[in-house]
């Protein structure tokens, strides 16, 4: 969980320097960034490249500039199978409000009717989630 950081550009995570981390069933919500891109952003590139997979990016605030993800100079993120505020392109990507059961007081639970909620890509995930649920997937 990414949640309440703030940066002039990266608020939650900021790639340079060739760094392409691997994130997966990660959360970015409730991040702030002055410039731009207050959950992910990739500098001066080429070569930041995470690649993000079953992550929920919403609910993050820029002053300037563009907040969920930012690509400056030649950067290609490869986004799958996530919950992305305002969309972004991807195999299986959804910009759906997730409805988290309260995130005010911390509770990024997923709502029974939550749009994500066998969303993801199963096999790219642990086999429990982080309350220690069996995890399955029905992708195949």
């Amino acid at each position: 969980m990414f949640v309440g950081n703030s940066a002039y550009d990266g608020g939650a995570l900021g790639n340079d320097g060739a760094s392409s981390p691997i994130i997966t069933n990660c959360t970015f919500y409730g991040n702030h960034a002055i410039d731009m891109g207050a959950a992910l952003y990739q500098g001066s590139g080429p070569s930041n490249n995470p690649v993000v997979t079953n992550t929920i990016i919403w609910g993050n605030k820029c002053d300037n500039g563009p907040a969920e993800i930012v690509n400056w100079h030649d950067n290609s993120p490869v986004v799958t199978y996530s919950c992305i505020e305002g969309g972004y392109e991807g195999e299986g990507n959804i910009s759906t409000d997730p409805m988290f059961v309260d995130p005010a007081n911390g509770d990024y639970s997923l709502a029974n009717d939550s749009p994500c909620v066998d969303a993801a890509n199963g096999l790219a995930g642990p086999e429990t989630d982080r309350l220690g649920a069996s995890r399955f997937d029905d992708m195949g």
